[in-house]
């Protein structure tokens, strides 16, 4: 089975295989972040820097599991060559989140809002990938033809209703639980 010259089965890398390539794509990258943070600490440097790659790492992480189940909801039910795409897309944004926070952000921590030029499109991706496979599997419907046939500006519009959710919603929706509930600054 893992002998010496075993192939995949040709029919799912033919369908599959540009998905699973992003996949493997991903977990490189995410063993390449990995250390960033424990070789700051274990190397004595700042702990802006330790702070920086530890917090790369487990952003990264934390988006893991909406980010890989979207990705391969969208690919089976939806579109392969979609999900591929907006995984590559989602892949390039996510490299960007540690070299953003590094270059503008340095020691002085996460350079917010700034930070949202990669956080947010990668959200809109993840969120047009469920929401196209939500509509696929209850109507048939292609989502993407609500945005003249691109995914591309679905995920865009997707991450900016998202921004605007947060700003103009969850900011005051916080206020107001923060009071009732818990102890304001």
């Amino acid at each position: 089975m893992f002998g010496r010259g075993a192939v995949a089965d040709p029919g799912m890398v033919e369908m599959y295989g540009s998905v699973a390539m992003v996949q493997a794509a991903w977990t490189l990258m995410a063993y390449t972040i990995m250390p960033l943070g424990a070789a700051a600490s274990l190397g004595g440097h700042s702990k802006g820097q330790a702070n920086w790659g530890s917090r790369a790492f487990l952003n990264m992480m934390e988006q893991a599991p909406v980010f890989l189940s979207s990705l391969w909801m969208c690919a089976v039910f939806v579109s392969a060559d979609v999900a591929a795409t907006l995984g590559w897309a989602y892949l390039a944004l996510r490299a960007l989140y540690p070299l953003i926070w590094l270059f503008i952000g340095g020691e002085a921590g996460c350079p917010i809002p700034i930070i949202f030029v990669s956080t947010f499109p990668q959200y809109g991706i993840v969120t047009y990938m469920a929401l196209a496979t939500l509509l696929k599997c209850d109507s048939g419907d292609d989502l993407s033809e609500y945005f003249n046939g691109s995914p591309l500006l679905g995920s865009l519009a997707c991450g900016a209703v998202l921004y605007l959710a947060v700003m103009y919603m969850y900011m005051p929706l916080a206020g107001v639980i923060g009071k009732k509930f818990f102890k304001t600054k």
